[in-house]
């Protein structure tokens, strides 16, 4: 069991543009950023308290078709690749899978201008999708029958 989650924070590196809010769970805000044919954005990258996550989602958009997708999520120390050079769903949400559920922290974006002329790139908004664990009890074989153990000492 699970609910998508909106980061905290975001780190935009060179991306700006429309109220370039890409964490206000508003498609029509945006962060924009032009760039040159066949040539990769600089990382968005977006920050959030430690979570269990299975996976995230993008909101992306370009001016020109086939636009490519490259998403990483920062978990165990290291950014792991979850896309590589996928092409992007264009003004749709995309779930990007990371297989397993990890306590991660960050996640980033680049996205390739695949078309032979200039382009603009835009992220209307990411979400991370965390997911409820349940903590077993610290002695589960605990029962009715088991000594009471108070301040060590068993009665």
């Amino acid at each position: 069991m699970g609910q998508w989650k909106t980061p905290t924070y975001q780190y935009v590196g060179g991306w700006g543009g429309g109220g370039y809010s890409t964490t206000d769970e508003d498609t029509v805000t945006y962060a924009v950023i032009d760039i040159s044919s066949r040539q990769w954005t600089p990382y968005i990258t977006w920050n959030f308290d430690a979570s269990s996550v299975s996976k995230v989602r993008s909101y992306c958009s370009s001016t020109y078709s086939n636009a490519k997708i490259t998403v990483e999520v920062y978990y165990s120390g290291s950014w792991h690749v979850i896309v590589n050079e996928q092409v992007m769903t264009e003004n749709g949400w995309q779930e990007h899978e990371i297989g397993s559920t990890e306590i991660a922290t960050s996640m980033r974006l680049k996205m390739k201008n695949s078309s032979p002329f200039f382009s603009s790139m835009y992220v209307y908004e990411v979400d991370y999708y965390w997911v409820h664990t349940a903590h077993p009890l610290v002695n589960s074989s605990l029962t009715n029958s088991s000594p009471l153990i108070i301040g060590g000492l068993t009665r």
